[in-house]
C-alpha cells in the first residue's frame, strides 16, 4: 500500500509538471531556456524515479533521480547556447534522443549498484532490471489505457441520467494529466508487486523464436552483396538506417538467446549456433552501414544527421566487432558478450552526455566541415547548403555566414548573391527558389512585355512583383511563350475588383501549362495571392474553363463583372452560402 501510495503521487506529480510545463510555466517567463530546463528536470527526475521505486526503496530511488536529474538539466540548458532559441536547438532532434539515451541507459545501473549487492556491473541484475523496467512500463501503459477506456464509457453512461460529474471533472484544466500520472504510477506499483507473474519471460521467449529468422535474412543479404554489387548500398541515410535497423536487431536477438547466464540462455543447439552464426555476420552489417555514412560524407561534408548516423553505425560495430570476437575465442563466448554489452552500454550513455556537452557540437563540426570543402574547392558557392548553414546550425552556422562573407574566393560573386537571397527569404523554399536580382528584373520585364492585359489601358500595378516567388515567375514567362488555339500568348491578366473584403482592384492571371490546361491565379496589387481556396468557378464545364481557348475567350474581351447570383444564410459573423 505505502509503495502504491508513493508512486501514484509520484505520478500525480509528474502529469502536473506536464500540465504547469504546457500551461503554466510560457506564462510565467518567456525564457524558453528556462522552460527546457523544467522539461528537463521533470522528465530527468520523475521518469527514473518511477522506474527505481519499487527494485529500490524509495529513498534510495529519490537520490537516483535527483543525481539523474541535476547534471543533465545543465548539460540540456547550457548545450542550448549553442543556437538564439532553446526551441531551435529542440527541433534538431539529436539532443532529445541523446538525452532520452543519458536518462535511460543509467536507470539498470542505478538499481544494481544501490540494491542491496551494490554490484553496479553485475550483468545478471542489470538484464533483469533492464527487462523488468521495460515490461513495468508496458503494462502501466496498458493499464492507463484501459482506465481512460473505462472512464469514457462511465461518462456516457452516467449522462443518460443526467449525471455530468465526470464531465465537470475533467473540466478542470490539470486533472486529466494529474489523473494519467496518478493511475500511471499506479500500474507500475502493481506491476512491481507481480513480478513473478508480469515477468519479462514471455517478451524474451518470444523474441528468441525469432533468431532464426534474422539470421536468413541476414545471410541471404550478405550472400547476395557480391552478386549485387554495391552501388545501391552507398550515398544514402535511408539506407545506412536501414542497415543499422537490422544490426540492432541482431544485436537485441542475440542478447536475447543468451539471458542473464548460461542457466537462462537458449538449450537447443539449432538455437545457439544460430545466435553464434549471426554474431559472426553482425559486423558485416555494421561496418557497412559505417561505410555507408562516410560515403555520404566525402560526398557532401558533415552535417548534423550525419554526425549522428555515424555515431550510431560506430556503436553498432563495437557491438558487432565484440560479438563476433567472443564467438571466434569460442570460450566462455556467452560471458564475453554479456561483458561487452556492459562496456558498450557504457560507451553509448558516454557518446549520450557528449551530444549535450561542450565536448561534441555537432553544429559546429558541420559548419566546419562545409567552410573547409569550399575554401578547398570541393564545393561551389552553389553547392553550399546556405539555408542548414544559416537557419538549422545555430550559431556556430551564423557566424560561419559572417566568415563565408569575408572570403576572397572566386565564387566571391555569385556567394555574396546567395547570402543577399539567404537575408531575405523567409522558408528554404523561399530561398532555393530564389534569383539573383538581376535575373528577377530580367523577369519582370519579359513578362510585362508579352502579357495582353484587360481591359484595355488596364497595367499591371508598380511593386506587383516584388512580394512574387520565382518559380511562379519563370513558369509565367514560359506560358507567354506558348500559343493559344486561335494564336494569341499563353498568357493574360484581367483587372477587376471582384472581392469586396480587400482594398482595389484584383489581378486574375490566366497561364497555358500545356497545350490542354490552363491555370488561373488570382493576386492584389502587391502580387500576393488572395481567396481562401484561390479562384473558384461556381459554374461552367471544367474541360471548357482549363482549356487554352479560355485566353482567346478573354483577348477577344468577353469578359465582364457582375454579382454571382449567390444568397447567404448569416449566421452572427457568419456566412453560409451553397455554391452551384
Amino acid at each position: 500500500a505505502r509503495l502504491r501510495g508513493v508512486l501514484a503521487l509520484a505520478g500525480a506529480l509528474a502529469g502536473l509538471a506536464l500540465w504547469a510545463l504546457v500551461e503554466v510555466v510560457p506564462r510565467v517567463t518567456e525564457n524558453d531556456r528556462v522552460i527546457l530546463a523544467f522539461a528537463t528536470a521533470a522528465a530527468a527526475f520523475f521518469g527514473p524515479f518511477l522506474a527505481m521505486a519499487g527494485p529500490l526503496p524509495v529513498l534510495r530511488a529519490l537520490g537516483g533521480a535527483a543525481a539523474l536529474a541535476v547534471p543533465r538539466t545543465l548539460l540540456m540548458t547550457t548545450a542550448s547556447l549553442r543556437f538564439d532559441s532553446a526551441e531551435g536547438f529542440v527541433e534538431t532532434g539529436h539532443p532529445v534522443v541523446a538525452l532520452m539515451l543519458a536518462i535511460a541507459i543509467p536507470v539498470p545501473f542505478l538499481i544494481a549498484g544501490l540494491g542491496r549487492s551494490g554490484q553496479w556491473t553485475d550483468y545478471a541484475q542489470l538484464f533483469g532490471a533492464a527487462w523488468a523496467t521495460l515490461v513495468r512500463g508496458v503494462a502501466a501503459g496498458l493499464f492507463l489505457g484501459a482506465f481512460w477506456e473505462l472512464d469514457d464509457l462511465s461518462d456516457t453512461l452516467l449522462g443518460l441520467d443526467g449525471v455530468t460529474v465526470i464531465e465537470w471533472l475533467l473540466d478542470f484544466d490539470a486533472v486529466p494529466a494529474v489523473l494519467s500520472g496518478l493511475v500511471l504510477g499506479l500500474g507500475a506499483a502493481v506491476a512491481h508487486e507481480l513480478a513473478d507473474f508480469v515477468s519479462p519471460k514471455l517478451p524474451i521467449r518470444l523474441l528468441q523464436l525469432l533468431l532464426p529468422f534474422a539470421l536468413a535474412v541476414t545471410a541471404l543479404f550478405l550472400a547476395a552483396l557480391p552478386f549485387q554489387g554495391l552501388e545501391g548500398l552507398f550515398g544514402g541515410l535511408s539506407v545506412a538506417a536501414t542497415l543499422m535497423g537490422m544490426a540492432f536487431a541482431a544485436a537485441t536477438l542475440v542478447t536475447t538467446a543468451i539471458d542473464a547466464d548460461d542457466g537462462a540462455a537458449v538449450t537447443s543447439r539449432v538455437m545457439r549456433l544460430s545466435a553464434q552464426a549471426l554474431s559472426r555476420w553482425l559486423p558485416g552489417l555494421a561496418l557497412l552501414a559505417v561505410y555507408s555514412v562516410t560515403e555520404r560524407v566525402s560526398q557532401y561534408g558533415w552535417s548534423p544527421d550525419r554526425l549522428a548516423a555515424i555515431t550510431a553505425a560506430v556503436v553498432l560495430a563495437g557491438y558487432g566487432i565484440t560479438y563476433a570476437g567472443a564467438v571466434l575465442v569460442q570460450t566462455e563466448w556467452m560471458a564475453r558478450i554479456r561483458q561487452a554489452n556492459v562496456i558498450v552500454a557504457l560507451g553509448v550513455l558516454a557518446l549520450g552526455l557528449a551530444w549535450i556537452s561542450p565536448f561534441l557540437n555537432a553544429q559546429q563540426l558541420a559548419v566546419t566541415s562545409q567552410v573547409s570543402r569550399y575554401q578547398q574547392g570541393r564545393v561551389s558557392a552553389e553547392g553550399l547548403d546556405l539555408w542548414a548553414i544559416g537557419r538549422q546550425w545555430g550559431r556556430p552556422g551564423v557566424a560561419a555566414l559572417l566568415d563565408l562573407e569575408a572570403l576572397g574566393t572566386p565564387g566571391r560573386e555569385v556567394l555574396r548573391g546567395r547570402l543577399e537571397a539567404l537575408a531575405e527569404a523567409d522558408s528554404r523554399y523561399a530561398f532555393e527558389t530564389a534569383a539573383p536580382p538581376e535575373e528577377r528584373l530580367a523577369l519582370m520585364r519579359a513578362i510585362r512585355v508579352a502579357t495582353p492585359v484587360h481591359p484595355a489601358g488596364a497595367v499591371l500595378p508598380d511593386g506587383f512583383f516584388d512580394t512574387m516567388g520565382v518559380s511562379f515567375m519563370q513558369m509565367w514567362r514560359g506560358a507567354c511563350a506558348r500559343q493559344t488555339p486561335g494564336g494569341a500568348p499563353g498568357c493574360i491578366a484581367v483587372v477587376a475588383e471582384l472581392s469586396p473584403a480587400s482594398d482595389g482592384s484584383e489581378i486574375i492571371v490566366f497561364t497555358m501549362q500545356s497545350d490542354r490546361f490552363v491555370q488561373v491565379s488570382a493576386f492584389d496589387g502587391r502580387g500576393v495571392t488572395v481567396g481562401r481556396f484561390g479562384p473558384t468557378w461556381l459554374s461552367g464545364d471544367h474541360t471548357a474553363t482549363s482549356d487554352p481557348a479560355l485566353i482567346d475567350l478573354v483577348a477577344s474581351g468577353a469578359v465582364d463583372t457582375g454579382p454571382a447570383g449567390l444568397t447567404a444564410l448569416r449566421l452572427g459573423d457568419m456566412e453560409l452560402v451553397i455554391l452551384p
